[in-house]
């Protein structure tokens, strides 16, 4: 074997040892109380430096690596969390297009979900969610024309209407809603679901596309 497989073997493992050592040591260092206070710190400053931004921001939290676009046309309520690496756009087009994202009261926005609007999504109170949820308004152009012709970041961003999530609904992992559909009150969605048709008040919803499963009351 080359002398250099060897000189990347032996860094490797000696960048390997040196953070598991370092990891060790933090516990011992680093009472696992002063990482969460650490982490509070940390939402605490991201969220005052960025409120005022927002078209208007309650008494809620934003956790790190966060993006934002346009916060100006977002409005949050009291008691929500954004959690990590989430993204969330209010998109502003033409005068047709100009994204608006409401989201109310005590919602859970689990980590890396993605929320852009072109239209409006409104959100109601105590939403929760999983990962990777994806809630969109809008998409890439048209699918019965000479849209396909044009690279899907050159296509008109069109959107088929508004989205609305009512309260106390449960978002699982990895759900995918899409434009033009309205969720009910108390309506709880399974993981890896693709809800492209409104879903009435206190139902399970599953599948691609989503349909009910089972209701509530």
């Amino acid at each position: 074997m080359p002398i250099d497989y060897y000189i990347k073997h032996f860094v490797d493992n000696f960048i390997i040892r040196c953070g598991t050592i370092l990891g060790i040591c933090s516990q011992v260092i680093f009472d696992y109380r002063i990482t969460i206070r650490f982490e509070a710190f940390t939402c605490a400053f991201i969220t005052g430096r960025m409120k005022k931004r927002f078209k208007c921001f309650g008494k809620s939290k934003i956790c790190r690596s966060v993006d934002f676009v346009n916060p100006q046309y977002i409005s949050i309520g009291d008691g929500t969390l954004i959690q990590n690496h989430c993204i969330i756009e209010a998109w502003v087009f033409s005068k047709s297009y100009k994204g608006e994202i409401i989201i109310g009261n005590n919602c859970a926005i689990g980590e890396y979900t993605h929320i852009t609007a072109a239209n409006r999504i409104t959100i109601g109170n105590n939403l929760q969610t999983g990962r990777f949820v994806l809630i969109t308004d809008n998409s890439h152009g048209k699918t019965d024309g000479s849209d396909l012709d044009e690279a899907p970041s050159k296509r008109e961003i069109i959107s088929k209407g508004e989205v609305c999530i009512g309260n106390n609904v449960w978002i699982a992992d990895k759900v995918s809603i899409m434009s033009g559909v309205k969720i009910g009150n108390g309506v709880i969605i399974a993981a890896n679901s693709v809800v492209t048709h409104d879903l009435p008040s206190y139902c399970l919803a599953a599948g691609t596309p989503a349909k009910v499963i089972r209701y509530f009351k």
